[in-house]
C-alpha cells in the first residue's frame, strides 16, 4: 500500500550571511518596465486603429455636417449645416424605398453567398485530381479586399465627376447634336 505525505510546495529562502553582497535587481524597474513593454507591443495596433478606423470615422462625421460640392472640396470652405443633411435624408420620400432595397439586397446576397459556399464546401470535401489547385484558386479573391473594388466603383459611378456618368453625358450630348 502506498502512502502520500504532504511536503512544502516552496522551500524557504536561505538566510543571507552577514557581509555577503546582496543580489542585484534586474534593471527596468520591475513591474513598471513590463508595463512599458506591453505599451510598446500594443502601440502598432493602436496606431493602426487610429489611422484606419478613428480618423475615417471622425472625418466622415465632419463631412456629414457640412454642405460639400466640388467647389467646396477644392477650396476647402464648405458651409457648416449641422444636422440638416441627416434631416434631408430621413425626410426624403426615397428613403423608405432605398432602405427596403438595401435590406433586400443584403439578405439576398447573404442567402446566395451562403448557398454557394455550402455547395462548394460539399463539392471540395471529396478528393479528386485538381482539388488542391481549385481550392487555392477559390482563396485568391479573399486576398483582394472588397473595399478596393468598392472604392473604385464608387469613384467611377460618382454623380458629379465619375467617369461612367461623364461618358453618359458625353454620349448624350453627341446624340443631341448629331
Amino acid at each position: 500500500m502506498m502512502t502520500l505525505s504532504a511536503a512544502p510546495a516552496v522551500l524557504p529562502a536561505p538566510e543571507p550571511t552577514p557581509g555577503a553582497p546582496r543580489p542585484r535587481r534586474p534593471q527596468g524597474g520591475g513591474r513598471s518596465g513590463s508595463r512599458w513593454v506591453a505599451v510598446a507591443f500594443a502601440a502598432p495596433l493602436l496606431v493602426y486603429l487610429l489611422v484606419f478606423y478613428a480618423y475615417p470615422l471622425i472625418r466622415s462625421i465632419d463631412l456629414s455636417v457640412h454642405d460639400y460640392n466640388v467647389r467646396a472640396f477644392v477650396q476647402g470652405n464648405a458651409e457648416f449645416v449641422g444636422l440638416k443633411n441627416y434631416i434631408d435624408v430621413f425626410t426624403s420620400p426615397l428613403f423608405g424605398q432605398a432602405s427596403w432595397n438595401t435590406v433586400v439586397f443584403v439578405f439576398g446576397s447573404l442567402i446566395f453567398q451562403y448557398a454557394l459556399g455550402l455547395a462548394l464546401a460539399v463539392f471540395f470535401r471529396g478528393s479528386f485530381r485538381l482539388n488542391g489547385i481549385l481550392r487555392a484558386l477559390f482563396l485568391v479573391p479573399w486576398l483582394l479586399p472588397l473595399i478596393v473594388s468598392g472604392s473604385a466603383w464608387s469613384w467611377m459611378l460618382n454623380s458629379d465627376n465619375g467617369i461612367v456618368n461623364a461618358f453618359c453625358r458625353l454620349s448624350a450630348s453627341v446624340r443631341s447634336t448629331g
